[in-house]
């Protein structure tokens, strides 16, 4: 059990001035610590894709069936992942759509992400029942997770989705 992530996280001085990743990896048995290069992902288009088998509540080390999802998206750059006639995710974070200078996020997401939970909580954003015949109802899409925060810079206007 992981105790105190302080303790197991160590940010040597070659990470100086880098935009990183950590990924913890841990089950009941061990822990693994790897860092990463961060490259943020340029996203300008958006394909939907259904899937209702996906179960994603917790973040996993196995990303196959995301992945897999992924390589749908044709000349796309992302997904969004239409659960049951719900909008729920996109590959990589969570989504924002804005509808008359509102943002809001689906309820229905795979996962509860951190930067979703504070803009939730700040009341930048604000829960919406999206159904997959509704996206088109809004002006904009953005992609938002833990190292892509709030960015209107970053948002893709609704006519780049495809279906």
């Amino acid at each position: 059990m992981i105790d105190d992530i302080a303790n197991i996280v160590n940010i040597s001085d070659e990470f100086d001035n880098k935009f990183i990743r950590c990924r913890v990896t841990y089950d009941k048995y061990s822990i693994k610590v790897e860092y990463f290069d961060y490259i943020p992902k340029s996203i300008q288009s958006f394909k939907i894709i259904e899937c209702d088998s996906i179960d994603y509540a917790y973040k996993y080390d196995d990303r196959n069936l995301l992945n897999q999802l992924l390589s749908q998206k044709g000349d796309c750059d992302e997904i969004i992942i239409i659960k049951n006639g719900l909008v729920t995710d996109c590959s990589i974070g969570n989504l924002l759509f804005l509808k008359d200078d509102i943002w809001y996020t689906p309820n229905t997401p795979l996962l509860k992400g951190v930067q979703r939970a504070y803009l939730l909580e700040a009341q930048k954003i604000h829960l919406a029942n999206i159904d997959k015949n509704n996206i088109w109802q809004y002006e904009k899409v953005m992609m938002i997770n833990a190292l892509n925060a709030f960015d209107e810079n970053r948002a893709v206007l609704i006519k780049n989705i495809k279906e």
